[in-house]
């Protein structure tokens, strides 16, 4: 990833682990019951220019009583989901919802109290008999906190959905908030006959509240990029993807996944 040299950033070094589990039983056809759970610990925490306490990190633990240190989000985790897309790899067709709340509770050890809820809906429409391969895929993606406080760290924002591959064309976490939305749209097409190279071409849009007032869907910021898919096994449609994107403020990269972004 590139941005833009005139932007302050500020390094953070810390060592950190994450546990997460969940168990999902089919109810009846495509439609799911989960629960489970996460922790993310994270401990010595240092910062590159902490002069004043002004940092955005430093700000934050300030305002919301966190540690400077180290901090643990743990909390239980509960999710309908319903599937009817055809692949998991690489969908031609169908939907694809998950809902969910996270309970972080102190009695299990994070450090505060909250309330967190989530939604993922993908759609898949193939355009072509000839050429199932031809999709336009939808995503969006959102996490709303509703009572008590997260880590700075912990916040829902870019590239903060599960697979953490949304957002193209910025950096991780790039932009964040309590409330964080995020919607995409990708066009896929095959380019060679024997379908081994095909092509795809994507915008995303992101948005989130801030302390400064800024509502939910009240500023979006967008990222837009195109890339390739390199066949690996037609039978589980594995492939290789290679996107550049672009975003505003001089930010943009490339970026390397196995199978599709969603």
């Amino acid at each position: 990833m590139f941005a833009d040299p005139t932007h302050k950033t500020y390094a953070i070094h810390s060592l950190y682990f994450n546990f997460r589990e969940k168990i999902y039983k089919e109810l009846v056809k495509g439609l799911f019951l989960g629960a489970g759970a996460s922790i993310e610990t994270r401990g010595r925490i240092q910062q590159s220019d902490t002069v004043n306490n002004a940092t955005p990190l430093s700000v934050y633990d300030n305002r919301y009583g966190f540690p400077k240190d180290h901090y643990t989000a743990a909390g239980f985790l509960f999710n309908v989901e319903y599937i009817t897309r055809d692949n998991p790899n690489r969908a031609y067709k169908g939907i694809y919802f998950d809902a969910g709340i996270r309970v972080n509770q102190t009695w299990i050890g994070s450090t505060k109290n909250a309330v967190q809820l989530t939604t993922d809906f993908r759609k898949y429409f193939s355009l072509s008999d000839v050429n199932p391969e031809t999709v336009l895929a939808l995503w969006n993606w959102g996490s709303y906190l509703a009572s008590g406080e997260i880590p700075y760290l912990e916040l829902p924002g870019t590239s903060r959905d599960g697979s953490s591959r949304s957002g193209r064309g910025y950096t991780s976490q790039y932009f964040k908030g309590t409330e964080f939305n995020d919607t995409e749209a990708e066009f896929r097409f095959p380019l060679l006959r024997n379908k081994f190279v095909s092509g795809v071409v994507f915008g995303n849009m992101q948005t989130a509240n801030d302390e400064q007032g800024t509502r939910l869907f009240q500023v979006f910021q967008p990222g837009y990029g195109a890339g390739l898919r390199i066949l690996f096994n037609k039978v589980t449609r594995t492939n290789l993807a290679l996107d550049y994107a672009f975003g505003r403020f001089g930010s943009k990269g490339f970026f390397l996944n196995l199978n599709e972004a969603f």
